[in-house]
């Protein structure tokens, strides 16, 4: 079971930078005017910004080590979600060059 509090732990923190991606991936296929404009990891960094602010005023979070365990919680999810978007992006590209190698 999910909880918002979960998001606060590093599992949870996995597991929101996949929901973005995911979230980002559907923004791409449904939006292609804001993919066009806004890159995946600009959408990934402020979907992660705007998860962590909900959970972090829905808990609340309290005092200087509640904020930073929402700072570095958040920024954990973030640079999970640009780095799995960056790694699948790498492997579909080396994906076509290989394609491209087999048709020559």
């Amino acid at each position: 079971m999910i909880t918002v509090a979960a998001i606060f732990t590093a599992a949870g923190a996995g597991t929101a930078a996949l929901v973005i991606r995911q979230l980002v991936q559907l923004i791409k296929y449904v939006f292609p005017a804001i993919d066009a404009r806004v890159s995946g990891a600009v959408q990934a960094f402020i979907l992660t910004a705007a998860l962590y602010l909900c959970a972090a005023i829905a808990l609340p979070v309290v005092g200087p080590d509640g904020i930073l365990l929402a700072i570095v919680s958040w920024l954990t999810a973030a640079m999970a979600a640009v780095g799995i978007d960056q790694a699948i992006g790498r492997v579909r590209a080396t994906k076509a060059t290989h394609e491209h190698r087999d048709d020559v």
